[in-house]
């Protein structure tokens, strides 16, 4: 089992480090402000272009989430219902984490879907059926955890004990 984890995280690390060496990088990263992304979209450079060729990697639609102007949150879908290449995943983990390595976690374990988290825990990412990916930071997961639990805290509360 031990052999199995480190395959995977030297497999991790290897596609981390081939994201890495990408020659563009996106104004549409977690962390961008709004006058960031709107004045790369303004200017061309929010291609997401990441593998030029006849083995191109899906078109996204990319949908930004904000907080006090501040980009918290990105998903990223393929448009025509292609799987998102392991290469495009990497670019795009390292393009929002500013190239700070991923690591897959072992759990949770959910049938399609695998989860990452950023080596230096200011990231998560989930990717859905290889065709979403859904980025985010820590902070963003703490809040949603903590609401959640709450949520759930509230409706397990019987009628009576409300009373």
């Amino acid at each position: 089992m031990t052999m199995l984890i480190r395959a995977s995280l030297l497999l991790t690390i290897a596609i981390a480090l081939v994201g890495c060496s990408t020659q563009t990088r996106p104004c549409i990263r977690i962390g961008a402000t709004r006058a960031e992304i709107h004045q790369g979209i303004e200017n061309g450079n929010a291609s997401l272009n990441l593998h030029p060729g006849e083995d191109q990697d899906p078109k996204f639609r990319v949908r930004a989430g904000f907080e006090k102007g501040v980009c918290i949150r990105i998903k990223y879908t393929s448009v025509d219902k292609r799987k998102i290449s392991d290469h495009a995943v990497s670019v795009l983990l390292s393009l929002n984490s500013r190239g700070v390595s991923w690591i897959v976690q072992e759990f949770p374990v959910k049938e399609g879907k695998v989860y990452y988290r950023s080596v230096d825990g200011k990231y998560r990412a989930i990717l859905t059926d290889g065709k979403e990916l859904f980025v985010f930071t820590e902070a963003l997961f703490q809040k949603t955890s903590a609401e959640i639990s709450k949520e759930e805290v509230e409706t397990k509360v019987t009628p009576e004990a409300r009373q």
